[in-house]
């Protein structure tokens, strides 16, 4: 691990070097105190502090760097995926993808899931690199990663979906929170398609049989190119309610009301709706009139939800927390308690996949 210092710039073109505090803070590590047990040892070479197991570890390290200082990536190719992030990042997590993998011991491997995957989908086959970066802004504080140059299994590169995506900005603005993905209907007509090529072996398909579902087209028809949750109401009395983006409004409407015919919910509403087309099942009547109001306050509209969700329109992946209403609604009767929340207004994560796959996790604050 090497932990790049505040103050520090970038190495020399020399790279890590030892030197006598390197040794100093080896021989340091490898000497505890009385009754003390030593659990990992470091080095600190120019502006960088290797963490290793043991002291002689760090040693090791600081002499190979003098070998071949950052030889696998080279400094540029370390310093463009970090430029890649944007803005100034106060720590940073890079990582080579196939090292990582194989620096994984083979007994812990073999008993992961990560040792079950074969074909396109091993990890083994994968190259490229992962960078994550931690940024601080007076109005918010967030984490950010992408994958760069990500080859060689299908898991890693596979896209995440639709390229439409922001159902979430059509939901009303005083939501707790909402959640959306986009390619759940073709991923899920795929799945049930595959089930019954290979005799469903976990047992699912009587039980979408008994609810009127007979073929991945209707589950693609249903869940659409994007789905959302949303969660409103009160803390006493939550509502929820799940909307759809569709080429088919009627199609997804009709295998909806068999499905929901065959184990019906208390007081639910359901119905289809436009911009965009699709079709709402809501319980609570405040919440799902709320949806359906086209000229009520939207999220799309929210400051607050726009500074947190800055990549809503190319996420296959986005959720949204109403941090402000939720803890003065949570510790209404103790208000007390809300003061070390007051000074966070809202939680956004947004996700992408592609063979650039990238997250966003902001944190923004009053």
């Amino acid at each position: 691990m090497r932990l790049r210092a505040a103050t520090a710039g970038a190495p020399p073109a020399t790279g890590l070097r030892g030197g006598s505090s390197a040794k100093a803070a080896a021989a340091q590590a490898a000497a505890p105190g009385p009754g003390k047990v030593r659990r990992v040892g470091y080095a600190c070479p120019y502006g960088y502090v290797a963490v290793p197991d043991t002291a002689a570890h760090a040693t090791a390290l600081v002499a190979v760097g003098k070998v071949s200082p950052l030889a696998l990536p080279a400094w540029s190719t370390y310093s463009d995926d970090v430029k890649s992030l944007g803005s100034d990042q106060v720590g940073v997590v890079w990582a080579d993808v196939a090292a990582a993998y194989k620096a994984i011991p083979k007994g812990q491997l073999m008993n992961s899931p990560l040792g079950q995957l074969q074909g396109s989908s091993d990890p083994k086959n994968a190259t490229g690199r992962f960078v994550m970066g931690l940024h601080v802004d007076p109005s918010f504080l967030e984490m950010t990663g992408k994958g760069i140059d990500l080859k060689g299994a299908g898991s890693l590169t596979t896209a995440g979906g639709a390229s439409q995506a922001g159902l979430m900005a059509s939901f009303p603005s005083d939501v707790f929170g909402a959640a959306s993905a986009t390619g759940l209907g073709k991923a899920g007509g795929a799945l049930f398609t595959g089930l019954t090529n290979k005799g469903d072996p976990i047992g699912v398909m009587p039980l979408l049989r008994h609810l009127g579902i007979e073929s991945g087209e209707q589950v693609e028809a249903l869940l659409g190119s994007e789905t959302g949750v949303v969660v409103g109401g009160t803390i006493e009395n939550p509502e929820y309610a799940v909307r759809t983006r569709v080429s088919d409004p009627e199609a997804a409407l009709a295998v909806a009301r068999k499905a929901l015919a065959v184990v019906p919910v208390p007081g639910l509403t359901i119905g289809k709706i436009t911009d965009p087309d699709g079709i709402v099942a809501g319980v609570g009547s405040g919440l799902t009139a709320s949806i359906f109001n086209r000229a009520g306050s939207k999220l799309g509209g929210n400051e607050a939800f726009r500074e947190v969700m800055p990549d809503l329109g190319t996420a296959s992946f986005a959720a949204y927390v109403n941090l402000a209403r939720f803890t003065s609604l949570l510790t209404k009767d103790h208000p007390k308690d809300a003061e070390p929340l007051k000074p966070f207004n809202a939680l956004g994560l947004t996700a992408a996949g592609g063979a650039e796959p990238s997250f966003r996790l902001r944190l923004s604050v009053r």
